[in-house]
């Protein structure tokens, strides 16, 4: 009997390691970059969103390789104007193929940018929103066939 403890002991131990080094091999890494510094301002952002009344409509979305973003960006006061925005397009698979495209102004509140995509797929998108009012940022995934 206390053989076999042992060896159920000696098999748990090889399975756990295993795991772990399946775990650390397969790892892809979460989708926010440094998401403990993010998060611990994370409810004063919603909070400052929420009193701006900051909305983000897709007017269109990228459907093929090569097409065109457009979105409008409004808060409770009107259109925003003037904010510096930015897109990074990455892999779901992987971070090889990320890339950021810079969404200009086409007219009051209105941003627009022509995105490629090498292949189809899964992709994330991740907005970055730069103005004097506030600094914040939308995650999304698409898929583009």
């Amino acid at each position: 009997m206390k053989r076999f403890i042992y060896f159920l002991y000696f098999v748990f131990t090889v399975l756990m390691v295993i795991t772990f080094y399946y775990a650390y091999k397969v790892h892809d890494g979460l989708i926010v970059d440094h998401y403990y510094e993010k998060s611990l301002k994370y409810f004063d952002l919603k909070k400052k969103e929420e009193e701006l009344g900051l909305k983000f409509t897709i007017l269109k979305q990228p459907v093929g390789r090569h097409s065109e973003l457009v979105l409008s960006i409004n808060t409770s006061m009107g259109p925003l104007k003037g904010a510096r925005v930015m897109l990074i397009r990455g892999a779901v698979s992987n971070d090889k193929e990320d890339k950021a495209f810079v969404l200009k102004e086409k007219r009051a509140g209105v941003y627009s940018a022509v995105l490629d995509f090498p292949r189809e797929g899964k992709w994330y998108l991740r907005l970055m929103l730069d103005h004097k009012l506030i600094k914040t940022e939308r995650i999304w995934q698409i898929d583009i066939s």
